[in-house]
């Protein structure tokens, strides 16, 4: 279960200002992700479950390419910030730390408008290594993008 100690065990307090620990959680990290990339780009969590999680990044011409459409840097941004923020879900004393090793996004059809729906699941974990997938979805439903990403769990350092 994610807590404020657990953010304020692996946030840099140097560098981001850290939320009231009296609001809830998921408000708490949205705070977080406000004043670094993630924020600027707009991603809003939905929800954020140990082994499935929702956010949603809406259409601007800020995070578009000069065709017109959502950036896939963006969209991959999105699905990177989405997954390893689940992992929150699995941090301990010994793993505070994640860190993504391999990633890659296969885009099936473009945005040009509309809100982006995200969907994160873990699809395997062997020890320290957790195997996700970010599915993206326009407002219709149809999927326009999938990532695939490997993490890791470490102790490492602040």
């Amino acid at each position: 279960m994610i807590d404020a100690e657990i953010l304020r065990a692996i946030v840099n307090a140097a560098i981001f200002r850290l939320p009231d620990a009296n609001r809830p959680i998921l408000e708490q990290i949205q705070l977080l992700i406000d004043q670094c990339l993630p924020g600027h780009l707009g991603l809003r969590l939905i929800r954020l479950d140990a082994d499935q999680s929702e956010a949603r990044l809406s259409y601007r011409r800020e995070i578009a390419g000069l065709h017109g459409y959502m950036h896939g840097g963006a969209i991959f941004t999105a699905g990177d910030t989405l997954t390893a923020l689940m992992l929150l879900h699995q941090i301990n004393p010994d793993t505070r730390n994640v860190l993504t090793t391999d990633a890659g996004i296969r885009y099936l059809r473009p945005l040009p408008d509309g809100d982006l729906i995200i969907k994160g699941r873990i699809i395997k974990r062997t020890g320290n290594k957790i195997k996700m997938v970010a599915d993206f979805f326009n407002e219709a439903g149809k999927r326009i993008a999938q990532s695939r990403f490997t993490c890791l769990l470490y102790a490492g350092q602040q």
